[in-house]
């Protein structure tokens, strides 16, 4: 919420765009079938109320032609809804959530009744004979209670510790959004599981050789059509943020691609794997699974983020190092994923509790890399300068001059975007008033931020303005920072003065009235004639203040 970027952009500036290649098409892959299992979630409802036939426990193709039909109607409405972008994503999240969870609590009443459980002693009895009895099916594991309590916290690792989340809560309005994940997991994690198993139960009374675990169902038998829409809801509401997500990790790697292409692309792909019933049947073990390769990263990303300036270290080392592959980052992933997949496929370990010991072993493992990384990385930086002034002169150069092309690649960015965020009636023209509207939207504030701009002028990297030729008021300490200042990407820190200082013609341009802003300003008062000093001697005063 803090940097509000993509899990894939946060992921390239602290490991690369080769690092972020490879990630991209696994976290695709990965999201793109867990949608898919989702499709077929919701695609037994649709299926329940057309009465067409539902697969078994053990089936692993599909087994009739109505089925891949019922998955293909209901993949493709839903890649339909995603590819409007993350505003109709959102919208159908929030209209459809309150609907669930009454549905959720009215099947949990209904589900008590048809088991007859009457009292806090039935339930436990009924509970241990005929819902929880401790006998698995052939082919699956046995669920226990720490199989529960692991799963309930990392059914969704890819999302949050995996830091999935990041592409969402970008959009929060705060960092407080993300306590609504607590919220959603008490009662889809911990509540919704309770009753599906109850439910189930209820399904083999009625026909102990109905093994099939269609969600939708289930549903009609214990709550009616009401429970269908409940299911087929609760399929999208999931699937969409899914589906969002991986189409953003494919169109990184394809960035020409028009966003609404990609996720259609990506849910031809989720409506495919959704057509196998053995998907869904292990589920809990693929949804694990895929967390399991994926939360290395994330791991690592909460330690960039957190730990690493704590340590008085660089964050974000790739964006700092010119694109720099961050070998820590590779290391600790393939490692990490070395250890524990092998273990899980051996047997040795479930997949349900290998996440646990998996991220106690990637944050340790990330932050001693780290170390040694950016040490390394500091001696290579000081050789480099000593060999600059003991060669004296071609490397030096040339260093200077792609530095200075590049200022005034920079300048030229944001005196494309300067603006008067006041009207002077005296010396400005129509033509002038309209250019100024057209830019700022009449509000006299720049609300742009183009792609591409190089100029760092966010106040947390480069510290307040103080107050000189070129912010009269000063820009004060600790007030948030001006809406014309959004403009800024925070990847090269300079100052504005150092970017526009010297050039009248953009001089004359910047007025701001005094007062009208609290954060401050950076310009001349409104009125103020008194032209800028062009040497580099006061540019330099200006940049010390």
């Amino acid at each position: 919420v803090k940097k509000r970027l993509t899990l894939y952009y946060t992921l390239e500036r602290i490991a690369g765009r080769r690092f972020l290649w490879v990630y991209n098409w696994i976290s695709a892959l990965a999201f793109a079938v867990i949608t898919g299992a989702m499709f077929s979630v919701s695609a037994s409802a649709v299926g329940a109320l057309l009465e067409v036939p539902m697969p078994g426990l053990e089936e692993i193709l599909p087994s009739t032609w109505e089925w891949v039909v019922v998955c293909a109607v209901v993949g493709a409405v839903t890649s339909l809804v995603a590819a409007f972008g993350y505003g109709i994503v959102s919208i159908f999240a929030m209209a459809v959530t309150p609907y669930i969870y009454v549905v959720v609590v009215l099947a949990g009443v209904n589900v008590v009744r048809m088991l007859h459980i009457d009292s806090l002693a039935s339930f436990w009895e009924v509970a241990r004979t005929q819902v929880w009895t401790g006998v698995n099916m052939k082919g699956f594991a046995k669920f226990e209670l720490a199989h529960c309590i692991c799963f309930s916290w990392f059914a969704d690792l890819f999302l949050h510790i995996g830091q999935g989340d990041l592409s969402v809560l970008r959009f929060a309005r705060d960092s407080n959004a993300a306590w609504t994940s607590s919220l959603g997991m008490v009662l889809g994690h911990y509540v919704t599981w309770l009753i599906a198993g109850m439910m189930y139960a209820v399904q083999l009374q009625r026909d102990p050789a109905n093994t099939a675990i269609a969600a939708g169902p289930m549903a009609e038998l214990v709550v009616g059509i009401p429970g269908l829409l409940l299911i087929l809801l609760a399929g999208w509401s999931t699937a969409n943020p899914l589906l969002y997500a991986a189409g953003l990790a494919v169109q990184s790697l394809f960035p020409k691609s028009p966003t609404w292409a990609v996720t259609l692309g990506v849910g031809v792909v989720a409506t495919v794997a959704g057509l196998f019933p053995g998907l869904v049947s292990r589920l809990l073990s693929v949804i694990s699974f895929f967390g399991l390769i994926l939360m290395p990263v994330g791991v690592s990303i909460f330690c960039d983020t957190f730990v690493l300036p704590r340590m008085r270290m660089d964050e974000e080392f790739s964006a700092h190092r010119d694109g720099r592959h961050n070998w820590a980052m590779s290391a600790t992933w393939g490692v990490t994923n070395l250890i524990f997949i092998s273990l899980v496929v051996a047997n040795v370990l479930e997949v349900f509790f290998a996440p646990l010991p998996a991220g106690a072993l990637a944050a340790p493992l990330y932050i001693g890399l780290s170390v040694l990384m950016q040490r390394w990385a500091k001696k290579e930086d000081q050789k480099n300068q000593t060999e600059d002034l003991e060669g004296g002169g071609q490397r030096g150069m040339e260093k200077e001059s792609h530095s200075q092309e590049g200022d005034e690649g920079e300048a030229a960015g944001v005196r494309s975007l300067v603006v008067a965020l006041n009207e002077d009636a005296e010396g400005e023209g129509e033509e002038e008033k309209a250019e100024a509207e057209k830019f700022t939207g009449g509000t006299g504030l720049i609300e742009r931020q183009p792609t591409g701009l190089r100029a760092c002028l966010d106040t947390s990297l480069v510290g307040p303005i103080e107050e000189s030729e070129f912010c009269p008021a000063g820009l004060r300490s600790g007030k948030r920072r001006p809406t014309w200042l959004k403009f800024a990407q925070q990847d090269s820190p300079m100052r504005l003065p150092e970017v526009l200082g010297g050039d009248s013609e953009y001089e004359e341009m910047y007025q701001v009235e005094s007062g009208k802003d609290e954060t401050g300003c950076i310009g001349k008062e409104s009125g103020n004639s008194e032209s800028v000093s062009e040497t580099e001697t006061e540019r330099e005063k200006d940049l010390e203040g």
